[in-house]
Parts: C-alpha cells; structure tokens; sequence
C-alpha cells in the first residue's frame, strides 16, 4: 500500500504541472490568435486604403489626359492671340503642364511609398497646381472669348487635380 500512494502521489505532482502548462499554453494560443486577428485587421485596412489611392491615381491620371487635351486646344489657338497674349497664355499652360506631371509623380509615389517624402512630393505638387491655377485665371484676361473659356476649363480641371491631390495627402 506504501508503493501506491506514493505513485498517486507522484502522478498527482506530475498531473498538475502538466495541466497548468497546458492551461498556459492554450492561453498563449488564444494571445497568438487575437494578435493574428489584429494583425489581418490592419492588412485589410493597408489594403483598403492602397486600392482607394490607386482609384484617386487613375481617376487623377483621367483627369490629366482630358487637360493635356484643353491644353493642345489652347496651344492651337495660340496662333490667333497677340504678343502679349500670347506669352502670358504659353507661360500659363506651361506652368499648367508642369503642375500636372509633378501631380502626376506624386500620386504615383504616394501610391507606391506612403512615406514622409511622397508627402513632401504631394505637397510640392499642390502648391504648383495652385500656382498653376493662378497664372491660368491671369491669361484668361488676356485672350478672346472662346480661348478665355477653353483656359477656364483647364483651369477647373487643375483644381479637380489639385482637390485629388489633397485627397491622397488625406488619404
């Protein structure tokens, strides 16, 4: 009877070291599953948020296509404006040409690197597409009628760009 309880005994200090490691094991378990579920919530989120800004790249990349056709419109009214005009009108579209392949690269490196220099490319885009959109509101005095309104059209699609542009800065 001695050699019996002394194995009860033991099997009973055995069991309950075993038990509690398999306590803290499933506790783990349960730790290492919420993180996972933490970590898939944040990829889902990473995700969500690359394919908005790929939506806002390719709906800017639209928007820049149809003012690169406003502005081959203006440059081909160009010919009908005087000197002054003229010059003023051609600054104004390069200005405007220049803002939007910069707004264009910084989409594009938002898209790519969410990093603190895409931010400092978005900012400098927005600032030259406001400055942009000031020299084609100057120009549009400058100019008859019908280039006047083709000016104008380009001059809200820099500020549709420009709104876009503070989107993915947002965003």
């Amino acid at each position: 009877m001695t050699t019996r309880r002394t194995t009860r005994r033991t099997r009973t200090a055995l069991a309950l070291p075993l038990a509690l490691g398999a306590a803290l094991t499933l506790g783990a378990c349960s730790q290492a599953e919420d993180i996972a579920s933490q970590a898939q919530s944040v990829a889902d989120s990473a995700s969500e948020a690359a394919g908005n800004l790929r939506d806002l790249a390719d709906s800017a990349r639209e928007r820049v296509e149809s003012a690169r056709a406003t502005v081959d419109d203006v440059t081909a009214r160009l010919q009908d404006l005087d000197a002054g005009a003229r010059e003023a009108t051609q600054g104004a579209l390069d200005q405007a040409s220049t803002a939007m392949d910069d707004a264009t690269a910084a989409l594009d490196e938002a898209q790519t690197d969410g990093s603190a220099a895409a931010q400092e490319h978005l900012d400098s885009a927005q600032a030259a597409l406001d400055s942009a959109r000031g020299a084609l509101d100057s120009a549009s005095t400058q100019v008859d009628a019908t280039t006047a309104d083709a000016l104008d059209r380009l001059a809200q699609q820099v500020e549709e760009l420009s709104q876009q542009v503070r989107q993915a800065e947002q965003g």
